[in-house]
């Protein structure tokens, strides 16, 4: 009888890689959230397995005014979820609603000449307009233009674009005015004064419980220059700081050198 072959037993290399199992629960993995959008994300290991992991993001929700949006943010991994959470003001629908009366009443009041309240407290033209609010006849002038522009291939309506299709003509001048005193300034600081934004989207903890601008990535663009700013910086860590000793003179027969003689200026007279 033919004797059966034995089985080829193939070993597989061995990983020489050091595996460390936490004493605690790791942290928070943070894969990526379009709400977050660029970040980049920094795990630190140190003894006994104890690892924290840091995320580099833009400011998330409402945050101080002096925060840009392009600026960097360091945060524990851990908080994202809760800065997301925490991103929108719960209350503001109805702060947003109070803005927007106070901001029509403001005009309302600048341009007395083009603009007043109906019965129903809607914002209307001066000029009579057959019963029509302004943004019913705002509407009806961005349907014209989206209208009369559906074959023309790549067009897009932009801020004022819609005032040409304003009917009837003699509208056109007014609503360019009130555009203008939308976008004024002092139209903003009217609204920001009497119903200020005072929500801030905070972490979960009393200590630092605001976003703070990271000085070490100030003049990073994109999450790659993130990476390659941080490794600058471990890099000037790791090199040794290279000291010249102190000159001394060397003493012979254990007597030390003499002083250095000091030269005196001779006086006049």
């Amino acid at each position: 009888m033919k004797q059966a072959k034995k089985k080829q037993v193939i070993t597989k290399p061995v990983s020489k890689t050091l595996k460390v199992t936490p004493r605690r629960v790791p942290p928070t993995e943070f894969k990526g959230d379009k709400r977050v959008g660029d970040a980049l994300v920094i795990t630190i290991s140190g003894p006994a397995g104890i690892s924290r992991s840091y995320t580099v993001h833009h400011p998330i929700g409402f945050v101080d005014p002096d925060l840009d949006a392009k600026d960097w943010i360091v945060s524990e991994t851990d908080y994202i979820d809760s800065l997301l959470t925490r991103a929108k003001d719960p209350k503001e629908k109805e702060l947003e609603d109070r803005r927007t009366v106070l901001r029509w009443r403001y005009l309302v009041a600048k341009l007395p000449k083009h603009l007043k309240f109906n019965d129903a407290g809607e914002v209307c033209y001066v000029r009579e307009t057959a019963g029509a609010t302004r943004a019913d006849l705002v509407k009806l002038a961005r349907k014209a233009e989206k209208d009369d522009n559906k074959d023309t291939e790549g067009y897009k309506p932009h801020g004022n674009s819609y005032i040409d299709y304003m009917v009837p003509k003699e509208l056109r001048a007014i609503e360019m005015e009130v555009r203008s005193a939308l976008k004024d300034p002092a139209t903003s600081e009217y609204v920001n004064k009497v119903a200020p934004r005072t929500y801030r989207t905070r972490y979960p903890r009393a200590h630092a419980p605001d976003q703070r601008k990271s000085s070490l990535f100030t003049k990073c663009g994109r999450s790659q220059e993130l990476f390659d700013q941080l490794i600058k910086y471990l890099e000037a860590i790791e090199e040794p700081k290279v000291t010249k000793p102190p000159v001394v003179e060397e003493k012979k027969d254990g007597v030390p050198p003499p002083p250095t003689p000091t030269k005196h200026k001779k006086r006049k007279g």
